[in-house]
């Protein structure tokens, strides 16, 4: 069976308070109203108070235990139809019907009291089926707690834009409550083959708004997951807490994370990593579908790809446009020879070789301390870094350094520091210390994969190209301002590195054998 219908607001009978009519029978637990056609015996009295125990349950999680506003008055019903049993809707002056494919809906009277209509699909035992109504009632409860943050009162364009995270948010929510469930699996596939689409993605295939039902929406709700994870449950709520009718979530959700001191794009790095490797935040993860390797050379922006990359295939021009695109190296792939990549779009892009030039002939210099690498098979001109305060480069065991400024040259030369040239040898790393951010474009250096094996004292090398293959090696990175490592048994007190990035030098040393 599909999943949900979101309704926008239609609305319908808005008396709450009967009791008995010549259409319906009711049933009261809680905050909710079960609504069933009179005649109709496709539940049983203990099932329905099954299904109403389980609504109170998401309605009591949601207000008491996690502390969302309330989306009715205290002193109003929240109305359930079961669909298709002649349940009657007084207001509309019709019987609640729903599709086959639809599992419900969510929508509200004109006193703005929200309802919900949800389809009884009889399986081969009632808790099947009581478990597919468990993850629409949680799902369609926070649609209408959603409501009451006044998410209903954007634009048309904004409301297209916004409901992929309403679905995924909601789906989240279904795991928060139901976590043996794992409703949210059977949208995975949603994201894992169609990754190259944009996070606002909104009923794929027939991408656009009100389309035909589908479930790229409702996978996205990995990404709540994620940040649930990362961040905390609150974070969830704070989109809603936070809402402005004029900023989309997406940029919301960037806002939020920056708000706590993070880079965006490193979370989002960090979130692809996860789809690439499941298994170390999801317990579910065996449930995962498998990442696919893609061709595909066009790009969504937030739509990324696990990919091999062909040197020789691209064009160098060094045009200094700015690369729309970021490229990491999953950590698992160091010791590979058929390297694979993850990349995602900053923006749409068309042409992903062409990004790809750009992005290798540029480099990102941060606030503060980096470690950064030789990236070619000729010698680097440090000069370009004309911001850098220090520039330290570890060779022969033992640093010497650099300045874009002649005082601390003069400073390094009087210590006996200075390097003799202002050079990295290919594939070398060096340290740098500068106190602004910014883009450099370089010339047109040539890009070399290179092969090596590492002894047992660390140094500062390029890991993105390396052809090292099945070497027992231990790599430190320095990302975001903190030390990561990686190493075959992986026990320490750092952060594991997670991915490398092309620019990055990092500390490598080849462990002895046991």
């Amino acid at each position: 069976m599909g999943k949900y219908m979101f309704l926008a607001n239609f609305p319908s009978y808005s008396s709450n308070v009967t009791t008995s009519d010549t259409y319906n029978k009711y049933y009261y637990k809680g905050s909710f109203r079960l609504i069933i056609g009179k005649d109709s015996t496709v539940l049983s009295e203990s099932q329905i108070n099954s299904i109403l125990e389980e609504a109170n349950n998401s309605y009591d999680t949601y207000i008491k235990s996690f502390d969302y506003n309330k989306p009715v008055n205290e002193n109003i019903f929240i109305d359930i139809y079961i669909a298709n049993t002649n349940a009657y809707n007084g207001y509309f002056n019709k019987y609640e019907t729903i599709g086959s494919n639809y599992a419900g809906y969510a929508t509200y009277y004109y006193d703005n009291a929200p309802y919900f209509v949800l389809n009884y699909v009889k399986k081969s035992s009632f808790e099947q089926s009581l478990n597919i109504l468990k993850v629409t009632i949680a799902h369609e409860l926070f649609h209408t707690i959603q409501y009451s943050y006044g998410i209903d009162s954007v634009s048309d364009n904004m409301w297209c834009k916004d409901v992929w995270w309403l679905e995924a948010t909601a789906t989240m929510m279904e795991e928060m409550i139901y976590p043996e469930i794992n409703d949210y699996t059977n949208f995975l596939p949603y994201i894992y083959n169609y990754s190259t689409l944009n996070f606002e993605t909104f009923n794929y295939p027939q991408i656009g708004c009100y389309g035909d039902i589908s479930g790229h929406e409702y996978g996205m709700s990995i990404y709540a997951l994620f940040l649930v994870k990362k961040f905390g449950l609150n974070i969830i709520k704070d989109t809603f807490t936070k809402f402005d009718k004029n900023i989309d979530f997406y940029t919301a959700i960037k806002n939020l994370i920056e708000e706590m001191g993070y880079d965006f794009d490193s979370i989002l790095k960090e979130f692809y990593y996860s789809l690439y490797n499941p298994k170390e935040f999801y317990s579910d993860y065996k449930l995962f579908p498998n990442i696919k390797i893609s061709d595909k050379t066009s790009i969504q922006k937030s739509g990324f790809i696990y990919t091999d990359i062909n040197l020789s295939d691209l064009n160098y021009t060094n045009d200094n446009l700015a690369s729309n695109i970021e490229l990491f190296m999953p950590i698992e792939e160091v010791n590979k020879t058929d390297k694979k990549y993850l990349i995602y779009a900053k923006s749409d892009i068309s042409d992903l070789n062409k990004e790809l030039a750009r992005y290798f002939m540029q480099i990102k210099t941060v606030n503060g301390w980096q470690l950064f690498s030789n990236s070619f098979s000729q010698n680097f001109d440090l000069t370009i870094f004309d911001n850098a305060i220090i520039i330290w480069v570890y060779r022969d065991n033992k640093y010497i350094g650099t300045s874009s400024f002649q005082s601390i040259k003069d400073e390094l030369k009087e210590s006996g520091l200075l390097m003799e040239q202002d050079i990295l040898y290919p594939f070398e790393g060096a340290w740098i210390y500068s106190q602004s951010s910014n883009n450099i474009n370089i010339p047109s250096y040539n890009l070399s994969e290179y092969n090596t094996t590492f002894n047992n004292s660390f140094e500062i090398k390029n890991m993105f190209l390396n052809n090292n293959t099945e070497q027992n090696i231990s790599i430190f990175g320095y990302q975001y301002n903190r030390w990561r490592v990686f190493n075959s048994d992986y026990k320490s007190y750092y952060n594991k590195l997670n991915y490398l990035m092309f620019h990055d030098g990092y500390f490598v040393r080849g462990n002895k054998s046991k």
